[in-house]
């Protein structure tokens, strides 16, 4: 079954379904007017046996039309919400938290299904244009040059061997910045880092740069037919004045102009610094991030907050924390 990302592939769900507290499903419904393919984490809520709640894999999934005609979207998107209420009755799925993906722009479809938020942005490269003049400044575009010039070269590695490297860069970066992050720990265990070449094989890779023999700069990559997408960045603080990072952007933007791919997509972030960096490569290309809720089962949804004493404003489920 063809897909418009990774995020949306099975294996994807199935590598990322322990670290974001569930199992991993998929629901496929069809009528005259067309498909939606929905893939999802069910979690349980912890609070009552045998009683759930929606995640989307970790990523920009949601639901997705594979095919409709323009004219019959309205009824099948309609049609696929009430059966997949069903099934959440039949399942005690009590709501959906969803992370849709910004570049295919899959939210629009069902804004009609799901409460709508905007959760920020995002930035991506436009790979069909001459991206280091279009997009990357011209101050990034001066540090590159001066970084090749100094001897920073990049490797690829498409079967994990250098990982070691990547996890040293990428724990001197965390401990340098003292960030608290359960979700990025859990993603940069050995076992899931492996699995990830294993189940992802021929969709991910490692691009490192070095100064002289010592690697300085290490990012992950995933790419589906069309979208490439940075996963997992490490640096050395110690040799931030090199721009290796930057190298590492250029190499990577090349081997996906030159393996089809349209974007490069570098995602958002948690603080202003981190994301006016994005932008100096991608003056064309921020993307508006948006999150679906829904509750399914309003009964059981406020009796799990009942039970879990108060509600949290400012989360969804609210009775999660």
């Amino acid at each position: 079954m063809k897909v418009p990302d990774i995020y949306f592939e099975e294996y994807w769900g199935m590598l990322n379904a322990a670290n974001d507290g569930g199992t991993y499903h998929s629901y496929l419904y069809e009528d005259e007017n067309g498909r939606i393919l929905h893939r999802f984490i069910k979690r349980p809520t912890n609070i009552l046996p045998d009683t759930y709640d929606i995640l989307s894999p970790t990523g920009f999934s949601g639901p997705v039309i594979l095919d409709c005609s323009e004219k019959g979207k309205a009824a099948l998107v309609r049609n696929f919400d009430r059966n997949f209420q069903k099934y959440c009755e039949e399942n005690s799925i009590a709501a959906e938290y969803i992370r849709f993906s910004p570049w295919i722009g899959n939210h629009e479809d069902f804004r009609d299904v799901y409460e709508l938020k905007h959760h920020g942005y995002t930035t991506g490269i436009d790979l069909t244009t001459d991206f280091f003049h279009t997009e990357f400044s011209k101050e990034r575009r001066r540090r590159i040059n001066r970084a090749e010039e100094s001897g920073v070269r990049v490797q690829f590695d498409f079967e994990g061997d250098t990982l070691d490297e990547f996890y040293r860069l990428y724990n001197l970066m965390y401990d340098k910045n003292d960030t608290e992050d359960p979700e990025h720990k859990s993603m940069l265990s050995r076992r899931y880092m492996s699995d990830a070449f294993r189940m992802c094989k021929g969709h991910i890779f490692i691009a490192s740069a070095a100064v002289g023999m010592t690697a300085v700069s290490s990012t992950v990559y995933i790419h589906s037919d069309r979208f490439l997408h940075s996963y997992l960045t490490g640096n050395d603080p110690a040799f931030y004045q090199f721009n290796a990072n930057s190298v590492v952007i250029l190499k990577a933007c090349e081997w996906g102009r030159d393996n089809g791919k349209i974007a490069l997509h570098q995602g958002g972030a948690r603080n202003e610094g981190i994301f006016s960096f994005k932008k100096q490569f991608a003056r064309n290309g921020v993307y508006d991030f948006h999150v679906g809720h829904k509750i399914r089962l309003n009964e059981l949804y406020d009796r799990l907050i009942a039970l879990k004493g108060k509600a949290n404003d400012r989360y969804f489920p609210a009775y999660r924390e």
